[in-house]
């Protein structure tokens, strides 16, 4: 049992070095060990770094190609949220936990980001075109069709966790996008022991 937690991590996955659907972490991912290790370190004294909570690598493509006057919409608040409203023109963040929405309004207002719109519930055409859609809340499937209605043409999304419940948001993007191309990220991640995938596709 303990050679098992120690080598595996878990019952699900081969190693600690893959992620959930097997794919085994790639060799430029060693780079990530000092960043995964000092977030670790921070989480187990109950802080955060400002970034989003996925694949180290995603993050940096991501970072390579937000622009200032972006418009945001992510599906679940939380380090991103500050991380994207420190970047971008505006932020509209659609949260499922009031509690933790407040928290995150806290992070908000304690660094004056006045750009960002926290909403527990849906998203409508009112609220406009966005550029980029970042999904890693509850019931991603179901967050994909009207985060496509809102994104403009040639805009970016991103699903987090495809090697476990986001595969389900990439299966249905499929159905509405049957010819989209994803580019998948597998590395480690902030306050994970375990590499995990995302994928990012250009909506044309």
């Amino acid at each position: 049992m303990t050679w098992t937690k120690l080598v595996k991590g878990d019952a699900r996955r081969k190693t600690r070095l893959h992620d959930l659907k097997g794919t085994r972490l790639p060799l430029r991912s060693m780079r990530s060990i000092p960043s995964a290790m000092l977030d670790m370190l921070l989480r187990v004294g109950g802080r955060r770094r400002v970034r989003p909570w996925i694949s180290y690598q995603a993050v940096e493509e991501i970072e390579r190609l937000i622009r200032t006057d972006w418009r945001v919409l992510e599906f679940g608040s939380g380090m991103s949220t500050i991380w994207f409203a420190e970047r971008v023109s505006f932020v509209l963040s659609i949260e499922s936990d009031p509690g933790w929405s407040e928290w995150v309004l806290a992070q908000l207002h304690q660094r004056r980001l006045t750009n960002v719109a926290v909403r527990i519930g849906g998203v409508n055409k009112t609220d406009g075109v966005f550029d980029f859609v970042f999904i890693d809340g509850i019931d991603r499937a179901n967050c994909v069709a009207p985060a496509l209605n809102l994104l403009r043409a040639g805009g970016y999304l991103y699903i987090d966790n495809t090697d476990a419940d986001g595969q389900d948001a990439v299966d249905a993007l499929r159905l509405i996008v049957p010819s989209v191309e994803l580019s998948y990220y597998t590395d480690l991640a902030p306050g994970v022991a375990f590499p995990t995938t995302g994928a990012l596709a250009r909506i044309h």
